[in-house]
């Protein structure tokens, strides 16, 4: 028996000696607390300057600081169509949401917000993503705007047409009618048919060749059938 095997044991048989002096659901009075234990040191946190103009009325337009705060200078860019290359001055306590929100508003094009995607260095930003978290004081954007628009369902929408395209798609299908009815139908002769006489002689030879009996007759009696009925 090891040392630490026989202190266990006296420390057992010397608990088990008496009740114990206090119940299990015993709480010390709190006038009798001397000390609340090692001191443990503050949680790191991030400080967050909230910024009262930047949600007034829900408007993206007010998203931008103008009232002296830290901002943040975004290049926001799209190489395809609609093209748009713009530089705007946005607050740091805005979000990517409020930046969705100020290109529906001032790119005639956009319809939702649901329409786009943002992207900084090939990385998707989401709606929540603050850009004060970008830790830099001048950024570039990437924009890709989608043709479909989800609904309040979560449905999935093609972009309405506009009147110019309506327009232009009604006048083609017009164009595409006339041409029709202009073009007179081709006629085809159904009477016209092609007589194909087959070498009945050679190819009775080559089945005498591979079968023996009146199988050569019986198999070549099936073919012309078949043939008569295929005319």
């Amino acid at each position: 028996m090891t040392a630490n095997e026989s202190d266990f044991i006296k420390f057992m048989t010397l608990a088990t000696l008496e009740a114990p002096v206090y119940p299990n659901d015993y709480v010390k009075p709190l006038n009798q607390i001397e000390n609340l234990g090692v001191a443990l040191s503050p949680l790191p946190y991030k400080k967050y300057r909230y910024n009262v103009n930047s949600h007034k009325n829900g408007s993206s337009s007010d998203s931008i600081s103008n009232d002296g705060s830290e901002t943040v200078e975004l290049t926001l860019k799209n190489i395809r169509p609609p093209k748009f290359n713009m530089d705007v001055s946005f607050s740091v306590n805005d979000t990517i949401h409020q930046v969705k929100q100020y290109l529906v508003t001032n790119v005639e094009s956009i319809m939702d917000t649901t329409q786009l995607k943002i992207l900084l260095k090939g990385k998707v930003l989401h709606d929540n993503f603050l850009l004060g978290d970008l830790k830099e004081n001048k950024a570039t954007l990437t924009i890709m705007v989608s043709n479909k628009v989800v609904n309040k369902n979560n449905k999935v929408e093609e972009k309405s047409d506009t009147i110019e395209e309506k327009t232009l798609k009604n006048s083609n299908n017009d164009n595409t009618v006339d041409t029709l009815k202009s073009t007179p139908p081709t006629s085809i002769d159904s009477d016209t048919s092609v007589n194909v006489e087959l070498p009945w002689n050679k190819i009775e030879q080559v089945l005498k060749d591979n079968y023996t009996g009146s199988a050569a007759a019986v198999y070549l009696a099936r073919l012309k059938k078949g043939w008569d009925m295929a005319k």
